[in-house]
């Protein structure tokens, strides 16, 4: 096994460069370059099991190879770090044979370093020696095509017509609510649950019975939150995550809304969504979190949302609290 290192430098902001490595459809386009329907499943934050998969040699979906890890450090902007537990043959999970066994314990760290909106790239990657070669040739072309990514959305963001943030000739009344609930459980579990997409259904329910959102958590990621109304179409709102510190924060600033399933950014109700946000706040004390929401809202929706978020809270409350009296006493594998 050795340590293998590569560096680019890209002209984009650390955050763009981040979103593009780490985005679901961006990463499939940068890492085709090691297997043409490479992707992963699993989630970028701390601490969660992430599986990176391709295709076979004759492109058969239905038997997948790879390897899977566990996040085991994650820095906004600044640092990832992966630890390897195992590869994948033909979707079966394989921590015995030899090939397994060099991978266990491997790791993989990208970092990220922003000088005046310039950002290197730099990835240490362990490899065991009969993919030494391999990897040589791959990496810097997986690298040339995520800096050719990045700056491309990059130039798109900065070229990005005054549509997109809040339409300044319009103002209408709103309002910032603040809601907040104690819970028995650690920031972690509370974070975990709050943003786990099988739990995420579960506690917004009390706002659509549908709810479901599509996209990352990480910075700088656009995420699209759906619902479907009493006729069965889908409706909701478009945003970008303008910051994340795990366990601790969470902002999303609005960009416009889903009107069956079509984006809208120019009628009067998306012009009074556009640079909204709604924040998130965890504090934990001796193993208790204090949630706390705050949340644009047109007055339109003030009495609405003011008896739905506490109802979400109850639930999102109960969600973490059973999660930590179940953790740790689920069957061994």
């Amino acid at each position: 096994m050795e340590t293998q290192h590569f560096s680019i430098v890209v002209n984009a902001p650390a955050a763009i460069v981040w979103q593009t490595m780490f985005d679901d459809s961006t990463y499939r386009q940068w890492t085709s370059v090691f297997n043409p329907d490479s992707y992963f499943e699993g989630d970028w934050l701390p601490g969660s099991e992430i599986r990176f998969l391709g295709s076979n040699p004759g492109g058969e979906l239905n038997g997948l190879n790879g390897m899977y890890g566990v996040i085991t450090e994650h820095r906004p902007y600044e640092f990832v770090l992966i630890e390897y537990q195992g590869q994948i043959v033909n979707d079966v999970d394989d921590t015995t044979s030899r090939e397994a066994r060099q991978l266990i314990g491997a790791r993989e760290a990208y970092s990220f370093s922003e000088v005046d909106g310039v950002t290197t790239v730099t990835i240490d990657v362990d490899t065991a020696d009969t993919y030494a070669e391999l990897f040589g040739e791959l990496w810097p072309k997986g690298l040339a095509k995520l800096k050719g990514l990045a700056e491309a959305a990059w130039a798109q963001r900065a070229a990005e017509p005054a549509a997109r943030t809040r339409d300044r000739s319009y103002t209408p009344a709103m309002e910032t609510m603040h809601f907040s609930t104690q819970i028995n459980a650690p920031a972690e579990i509370v974070w975990e649950t709050m943003l786990d997409d099988a739990t995420y259904r579960q506690w917004t329910s009390v706002f659509n019975p549908g709810s479901y959102f599509l996209g990352s958590w990480l910075p700088g990621s656009e995420i699209r939150f759906f619902g479907s109304d009493e006729d069965g179409d889908e409706g909701g709102m478009v945003g970008v995550i303008v910051e994340h510190r795990p366990h601790e924060f969470l902002s999303i600033e609005y960009r416009g809304q889903i009107v069956n399933g079509i984006e809208d950014t120019t009628s009067d109700a998306a012009k009074r969504l556009i640079g909204t946000h709604e924040n998130y706040t965890f504090t934990e004390a001796d193993g208790v979190t204090t949630l706390t929401v705050d949340v644009d809202v047109d007055d339109e929706w003030a009495g609405m949302f003011g008896e739905q978020w506490p109802l979400s809270l109850e639930k999102l409350t109960q969600l973490a609290e059973a999660e930590v009296a179940t953790r740790g006493q689920h069957p061994a594998d």
